[in-house]
């Protein structure tokens, strides 16, 4: 984002500090009103819409121009948005495991998950510099719908209020 802010919109470095610092408030915001809601409705129910919200705001994102105030918001919902996604798919995960294997799993869906987004890095990197930062935004919000999908057919086991998640701990 702070390239794209500086590269593509051309914006001086404290504008994109200022700018980024918003997004990052976004990424505070966002998981914990997800988790709530989570908590409320379900991880699956809630990631259902997150996904395909943080997927509009982010084509949004590269289509507001060099408008400070549009950046502003939109990146505010970007990381509200974009960010809550990964809490609620641990947790949604973890209610789909139980007992000592849970470990396990844990350690093994950590290790591809970190694998993965290393190599998402590279893509994304590539698709910038071959293809400019439009595509790799269009891209990404692609990926955030594909991930969606792929959390339509999850189960979850619905927890009684105020019960504990620590199923993983025994």
């Amino acid at each position: 984002v702070p390239a794209f802010l500086r590269d593509d919109r051309h914006l001086s470095s404290v504008m994109v500090g200022a700018l980024f610092t918003v997004m990052l408030v976004g990424s505070v915001v966002g998981p914990a009103v997800a988790g709530w809601m989570a908590d409320r409705w379900g991880r699956r129910a809630v990631l259902l819409v997150v996904y395909p919200t943080a997927a509009i705001f982010l084509v949004a994102y590269v289509f507001v121009g060099s408008v400070i105030w549009a950046l502003a918001l939109v990146g505010l919902f970007v990381g509200v948005f974009a960010y809550a996604e990964s809490p609620l798919v641990q947790a949604l995960f973890a209610d789909t495991t139980e007992g000592a294997a849970a470990r396990s799993v844990f350690g093994i869906y950590f290790a591809v998950a970190y694998g993965v987004g290393a190599l998402w890095q590279v893509v994304v990197g590539w698709l910038v510099s071959t293809y400019g930062f439009r595509t790799a935004f269009v891209v990404m919000a692609i990926s955030f719908v594909v991930a969606g999908l792929c959390v339509v057919g999850a189960k979850e086991r619905r927890r009684h209020r105020g019960e504990l998640a620590l199923d993983y701990l025994d």
